[in-house]
């Protein structure tokens, strides 16, 4: 008798944070400074980003106040760790050198992905 061979079922979380930060350390590694960071203008490019994603989510579809605030709360985040993460490359590269900025942005990615797997495990258990 042939054995059925187990096909083990990865963890989306820890391979959304693996490969987000794995895209930092690429970020990271690959990056030439282009001059200073601003970091104000990260913050509200992430929430207007954020306004236009749920709104354009949100059009027509008749979901609750509380579910299109919670989705901007989580789509600002997202957004603003990702513009942040940009803008403090240069701040990092000052402070610490290569090695610190290229830490910074493999933080910063893993963080993304972890929130983005966190985000899908949420639907996912939203929807069963």
């Amino acid at each position: 008798m042939k054995k059925k061979m187990q096909t083990a079922k990865p963890n989306r979380t820890v391979q959304y944070t693996l490969l987000g930060a794995l895209l930092g350390l690429y970020n990271g590694v690959f990056y030439h400074a282009t001059g200073t960071a601003d970091l104000q203008i990260a913050a509200e490019l992430s929430v207007l980003a954020a306004l236009a994603t749920v709104a354009l989510r949100s059009w027509k579809k008749g979901f609750s106040f509380l579910k299109i605030l919670k989705d901007f709360a989580v789509t600002t985040v997202t957004y603003m760790i990702f513009l942040l993460s940009l803008a403090l490359r240069q701040l990092a590269l000052n402070a610490g050198g290569h090695t610190l900025m290229i830490a910074e942005c493999t933080l910063a990615g893993a963080l993304l992905g972890l929130l983005l797997a966190w985000q899908w495990q949420s639907g996912k258990e939203t929807q069963a």
